[in-house]
């Protein structure tokens, strides 16, 4: 068995678990990812496909046909050697690379829910026994370390003042070819005052910065087939979730930079295109990951010559400065309640409704808040 990444019609990827005899999909992985993980990311669609591929593979080795006792409700083979696929997990004898903490335990949540929905579906006896011998089997073996506090790098505000000095198109500082600059000074702007992924940066396409009334604004949005099918791209940028679907308002200025954009390059060159991705490479080509990489890489060497200690900046350090800043600005100016400013940068920011993202940058402003208190506190105690 392997694992083939699909492009779906309505726009989404997904890892599908194919026989690597026939390229046919695996029927019940695929049923169950088309019912289940429509809407995930491709990396959790991918770890779970491989997380069923050892399943699979497991039952193969000890000559258990794994998906034909499935459907036909037969579950008695599969749970009584439930103990046997986890410690082959846990001892991982094929002296491959080892599994981490955290991977196991995402294998077992992973092999708990594919076996819970089998059962829901295939299962003839209506008796809950089996569900309760896959939660209890599988829980059990769960380790439950609890993971580090993660830790994001920002960039403060001195850094920022740095990064717009060196990018501005009419700065001398700006490392890149007059016809360049205002490309890349509008992928750093978006970037910054948007909070998006850089996928998300790389995937928009003309019609996705518009005016509406007034105000305007950035849409993120999935590709569909046809815009896929035309990306000429190894790897192709696409939206994380279903959760990254937004709009996003932007500034007038910015707005005028992308109408000047357009009407410089993209419109003189139509002829030549063939695609209606924003960003282009020099060939008029969709730009590619790497590109982007290598461009943030120009501007850290600019930062370093021009500012030596200026922190390292990437699209990512770029939208966690976003998110951090939006939350301050949400509860100092705004002056709106926690909860309430979590919803707003989940939802600004693509993340789903639940998603415990928003708290690690609470986390850091209640500490940074607390640490201001603690010093005024001792200032005024030395002066009294």
């Amino acid at each position: 068995m392997r694992i083939l990444k699909c492009h779906f019609s309505n726009g989404s990827v997904a890892a599908v678990l194919i026989h690597s005899e026939t390229s046919c999909p695996v029927f019940l992985p695929l049923v169950h990812t088309v019912l289940f993980l429509q809407g995930k990311s491709y990396q959790t669609s991918y770890k779970t496909a491989l997380s069923i591929k050892l399943l699979y593979e497991f039952f193969a080795s000890i000559g258990v046909n794994f998906e034909e006792q499935a459907i036909s409700g037969q579950f008695q083979p599969i749970f009584k050697n439930l103990d046997s696929l986890i410690h082959r997990l846990r001892t991982n004898p094929q002296n491959t690379s080892p599994v981490s903490y955290q991977e196991f335990d995402f294998y077992l949540r992973s092999f708990k829910s594919f076996l819970k929905w089998l059962v829901t579906r295939y299962n003839k006896d209506p008796n809950p026994y089996f569900i309760t011998v896959i939660e209890e089997r599988f829980t059990s073996s769960l380790l439950h370390l609890p993971s580090p506090p993660s830790e994001f790098k920002s960039l403060d505000d001195l850094t920022v003042q740095h990064l717009e000095s060196i990018i501005l198109p009419t700065s001398h500082k700006n490392p890149f070819r007059p016809r360049t600059r205002l490309r890349n000074w509008l992928m750093v702007e978006l970037l910054l005052h948007t909070g998006m992924r850089s996928g998300e940066l790389l995937n928009l396409k003309v019609p996705d910065i518009y005016k509406d009334g007034d105000s305007y604004y950035v849409r993120i949005r999935r590709s569909t087939i046809q815009e896929v099918q035309v990306d000429p791209r190894y790897k192709k940028p696409s939206i994380k979730n279903l959760y990254s679907i937004r709009v996003v308002a932007i500034s007038q200025l910015l707005f005028m930079g992308f109408e000047k954009y357009l009407a410089a390059g993209r419109k003189k060159k139509a002829s030549k295109i063939n695609h209606g991705y924003l960003f282009t490479s020099e060939r008029e080509r969709p730009m590619a990951s790497n590109s982007l990489s290598a461009i943030f890489s120009r501007i850290q060497d600019r930062l370093q010559v021009e500012y030596p200690d200026a922190v390292t900046v990437t699209p990512h350090a770029l939208r966690h400065t976003f998110a951090e800043k939006m939350l301050r600005f949400l509860l100092e100016v705004k002056e709106i309640d926690m909860d309430r400013a979590k919803d707003e940068l989940r939802n600004i920011c693509g993340w789903s409704a639940t998603s415990p993202m928003p708290n690690l940058y609470a986390r850091r402003y209640i500490a940074l808040m607390a640490n201001a208190h603690n010093l005024e506190r001792i200032n005024s105690s030395f002066n009294n």
